[in-house]
């Protein structure tokens, strides 16, 4: 911690116990007017024979707690790529040492290649048709087309939660304009804070639901849906 610069915020646990992770905490710093981004080190690990023990470099911002992993932009451009240092399981105490040095070395990289992309993509003001646009692209991606003309009551009850949705990620981002602007990083904060939070999660106590929330918020599929809405921003502010 000391050699990395980093501060230990908090850790937890899911899945009983299966992985445990930790939250290490950089130096804030600031995006577009006056939108607060925390960088992090995430820390995890696996006891259950098939998680291998990563670090993985990550942004929260503050203003609603959507967190991203660093993204790198490929050296062709159009495209990024994500970044995270899996570590062997080893006996030896002293070879994870080493690697934990290894790994807090590429977060800083990591962290200024992800500074550069959430640059660019906040430095790209959008029109209405644009940003929706971008949410169209990034909804069909992660949960299927949208019908136009419904003809069921299966296709009606998806063009309702379509329309809820885009509700609710236009809240996000007309709420959001004074501190983060009208471009593509704003509609990629509303998107992500609506899988990562607006998106009602399952379980059978608000217990399981808040740990399934933040497992899929994590390290599962609303992280991947949020790299896939960070790669289609960085698309379209590049376009």
């Amino acid at each position: 911690l000391e050699e990395g610069g980093v501060k230990c915020e908090t850790a937890g646990s899911v899945r009983q116990g299966r992985r445990v992770w930790f939250l290490l905490k950089g130096e804030p710093f600031q995006v577009a007017k006056a939108d607060g981004v925390i960088p992090y080190v995430l820390v995890s690990n696996g006891h259950d024979g098939l998680s291998t023990f990563r670090v993985t470099p990550t942004t929260v911002r503050v203003v609603c707690s959507n967190t991203l992993h660093a993204v790198i932009p490929s050296k062709d451009g159009g495209a990024l790529g994500q970044s995270a240092v899996s570590l062997k399981h080893t006996f030896n105490v002293m070879d994870r040492v080493a690697e934990a040095r290894r790994a807090l070395a590429h977060y800083g990289e990591a962290l200024e290649e992800t500074k550069a992309v959430i640059g660019i993509i906040a430095s790209k003001s959008a029109k209405k048709a644009d940003i929706e646009a971008f949410f169209l692209e990034c909804y069909t991606h992660d949960f299927g087309p949208v019908p136009v003309n419904p003809g069921n009551k299966a296709e009606e009850r998806r063009r309702e939660k379509s329309m809820s949705a885009y509700n609710s990620f236009s809240k996000r981002f007309d709420d959001d304009r004074k501190i983060a602007g009208v471009n593509y990083w704003n509609a990629f904060n509303a998107y992500s804070g609506l899988v990562q939070h607006d998106r009602k999660a399952y379980g059978r106590k608000d217990q399981d639901r808040v740990e399934k929330r933040v497992e899929s918020n994590l390290f599962g599929l609303n992280q991947d849906r949020t790299f896939n809405a960070i790669q289609t921003a960085f698309k379209y502010a590049t376009a």
